[in-house]
């Protein structure tokens, strides 16, 4: 195993342990969701929770765990009753290895356009004629009808 292939096992082997913590202490899947906000987009970022509580109810779910690193996203977390904060920095990077290894719930949702390794929806917004709203809404948020 080459050293690049170890240092993925073991982000990805991180991952997994924040997963566990954050799925025990959010009840993910049963009350609640876990959004991803990896990117440093404030735009993106402030789409993403705008929508959160449509997000919510379209799935029947209580709150949102966010995972973030933008120091934006906490403030905005903490005005919010719908969300809390489930983790930062490093914890985005992890968490996303483990999801690139194997897709380990239904109950996440990335708001990006370039993660996890793979998602194509930046080039999406530049080729055809979409939002970056109707992007979050349709690709990652899973809501049909418009808000």
């Amino acid at each position: 195993m080459t050293p690049a292939m170890l240092k993925r096992f073991f982000s990805a082997l991180a991952g997994r342990a924040i997963w566990l913590r954050i799925k025990r202490k959010f009840r993910v899947g049963a009350e609640s969701i876990l959004v991803i906000m990896p990117e440093d987009d404030d735009g993106l970022n402030a789409i993403a929770l705008d929508n959160l509580e449509i997000l919510l109810a379209s799935r029947k779910l209580r709150m949102a765990a966010i995972v973030s690193r933008s120091d934006k996203v906490k403030r905005a977390v903490e005005e919010l009753d719908c969300a809390a904060m489930a983790g930062g920095g490093r914890d985005v990077d992890y968490l996303l290895s483990y999801y690139e290894l194997c897709r380990f719930t239904d109950s996440i949702v990335i708001a990006s356009m370039s993660e996890p390794n793979g998602n194509k929806l930046g080039v999406a917004l530049d080729k055809a004629d979409f939002t970056e709203e109707e992007l979050i809404r349709i690709c990652c948020y899973g809501i049909r009808a418009p808000g």
